[in-house]
């Protein structure tokens, strides 16, 4: 088990990482390993991906159509912007997204060692966006081996 902040799922190249990985051969011990680790990680991603859908039904406006609705001006939509409910909601929103981001959250899997992707080529992107979920510690193998058992 390990822990990493919500943060981790709002990175754009993410999901693009763990799709990548899901997508590669591994041994059947490593495959395991790396499909449970990406199991998690999609949990805890839909749990941030609920709260932030509360937390935008909580200080955004809707449609007739339960859309947002976007904010205008001079004529344009603004990207990522929406009419609030109330004064001061997008800073309100702002400042309770950002809390959600700092939440830390145990992932309860192994890490990936970084002897596992030899032999794949990964992006530094891809790379930077998994980060958190890649160890250079030799001991984690012999832990998963004990667990297994």
């Amino acid at each position: 088990m390990f822990k990493v902040t919500n943060n981790l799922f709002n990175n754009p190249n993410f999901k693009a990482a763990m799709m990548f990985l899901s997508n590669q051969n591994f041994s059947a011990k490593k495959a395991w390993n790396i499909s449970r680790l990406i199991r998690q990680c999609s949990n805890a991603e839909k749990e941030l991906m609920e709260a932030v859908i509360k937390l935008a039904n909580k200080y955004f406006k809707k449609d007739e159509n339960g859309k947002f609705t976007p904010v205008l001006k001079n004529g344009m939509f603004v990207p990522n912007n929406f009419e609030t409910i109330e004064e001061g909601g997008q800073e309100k929103f702002d400042k309770e997204y950002k809390e959600l981001l700092d939440i830390e959250v145990a992932i309860e899997s192994f890490k990936i060692n970084i002897d596992d992707l030899d032999g794949i080529d990964i992006s530094p992107s891809h790379f930077s966006a998994i980060e958190d979920l890649i160890t250079e510690e030799s001991g984690q193998a012999e832990t998963t081996e004990i667990l297994r058992l």
